[in-house]
């Protein structure tokens, strides 16, 4: 079976540009083919400090961005109830 398929490498990781339905934990013989020359600098980098250097930037943010986001995806889930101890946990599995 071969299929051909368009992805995205980015960050070390490759993402299809579409579902590739196979099944998981499937092993695959992968072999990439940029579409274009021009999307790989000229030598292709070989140390990781020249990779790094041509990745993509992740934008920067403040601490109190982090916090406002921390913020806005929290939830509480409550206390244990008075008296609640290790011992409890382990009875239930006994």
């Amino acid at each position: 079976m071969s299929i051909d398929f368009s992805a995205t490498y980015r960050d070390g990781v490759l993402y299809p540009d579409a579902p590739l339905h196979l099944p998981n934990n499937i092993t695959l013989e992968v072999r990439a083919v940029p579409k274009s020359e021009t999307s790989l600098p000229d030598p292709f980098p070989a140390t990781r400090e020249e990779i790094l250097a041509i990745r993509p930037k992740s934008p920067p943010f403040t601490a109190d961005e982090l916090r406002e986001r921390i913020a806005k995806h929290a939830f509480s889930v409550g206390s244990l109830p008075d008296g609640f101890s290790r011992a409890d946990i382990y009875s239930d599995h006994d």
